[in-house]
């Protein structure tokens, strides 16, 4: 039973605004579509475990995804996917690379080796029993009973290819490809047939989860060192993708092409509030280059996005991520 359903991570949204509002010639261009293409990867990986995820028929499972938890000295740490029942509670990381995977023992340590070429990335085992620590802090700090906590390291990408050394075949049960885990889980299963908590107290850890949940809001522009003149206001051609378009008779008309649109303003606002959070309205006036306020307030409220304040002093703000907005601009 999924809990807590997978959403595309806000950190893609904000790039990707980012990404078509910058120059050309902008020094952090590549930057930034260099970050985007990871954080879409990981994405990608994490989205094709649903499959899998979904075949888990037996209702004890509580799924969670991506629960992100503060570690009680001001830093926190999210698990790709968490597995609660009565028998025991799964950490599952999900990594999505290509190519030949080496792990390496001496130097615990993951390289890549694709195209003629290694990079290295630090160990997704380390990685997940940090959040094994963590959590088992979790589930005391909150009373909830001690019982067993597995970890498995999941490689999601169709084509990867895994190895290491002979004496570091205790990693076999621990790093497995997407296809095999089903497996893994009856392994689990068959190792764990005790039952260590009810149903009920199940429901009550998923429920404290949901409500410790932390999402991470990034602040795009001082993540990446960027100004907001660094950003190129206007409302963007459907059609073309010409910046600005004009505002004519209630109609967004593109003096390129000539493309017409009603709702164009949409996008940007969204763009404005994924990089800045929140819009006024006359930011909003500024943004898309119209001189009237009131047209600004319309175009606002018929969003129904939500705002605080009133007047002068209301102020938009990013709708909630299950709103048709998330859903639309993803």
């Amino acid at each position: 039973m999924i809990v807590k359903e997978f959403s595309i991570p806000v950190i893609i949204l904000c790039l990707e605004a980012i990404f078509r509002r910058l120059p050309k010639g902008h020094p952090l261009k590549l930057k930034i579509e260099e970050e985007l293409t990871y954080y879409r990867s990981g994405y990608s990986g994490e989205k094709s475990m649903t499959y899998y995820l979904n075949l888990l028929k037996d209702s004890r499972y509580y799924i969670l995804r991506g629960i992100r938890l503060n570690n009680d000295i001001g830093l926190f740490y999210q698990m790709d996917i968490l597995l609660l029942s009565p028998f025991f509670i799964h950490i599952i990381e999900v990594k999505n690379h290509s190519g030949t995977i080496y792990f390496d023992k001496h130097f615990n340590q993951m390289i890549r080796i694709s195209g003629g070429s290694e990079k290295r990335f630090a160990n997704p085992l380390a990685q997940v029993n940090r959040q094994l620590l963590q959590y088992k802090h979790w589930v005391k700090k909150n009373g909830f009973p001690i019982m067993p906590i597995e970890t498995t390291v999941v490689m999601s990408h169709p084509k990867v290819i895994l190895k290491t050394d002979p004496e570091n075949k205790h990693i076999l049960t621990k790093v497995i490809l997407a296809e095999n885990f089903l497996d893994r889980i009856q392994e689990l299963e068959e190792k764990h047939h005790r039952c260590m908590i009810d149903t009920e107290c199940v429901n009550k850890m998923s429920t404290k989860l949901i409500k410790d949940h932390n999402p991470w809001q990034p602040d795009p522009l001082a993540l990446y060192g960027l100004a907001g003149k660094d950003i190129i206001g206007g409302v963007i051609c459907p059609e073309c993708g010409r910046i600005p378009m004009d505002r004519e008779f209630r109609n967004w008309v593109c003096p390129r092409c000539q493309a017409t649109s009603k709702n164009a303003h949409e996008q940007a606002i969204m763009d404005y509030l994924l990089i800045h959070g929140t819009i006024t309205n006359q930011q909003c006036c500024d943004f898309l280059s119209i001189s009237s306020r009131n047209i600004a307030y319309k175009l606002l409220k018929s969003m129904n996005l939500p705002f605080t304040g009133s007047g002068k002093g209301r102020v938009y703000h990013l709708p909630h991520p299950k709103s048709k907005w998330w859903e639309s601009f993803s």
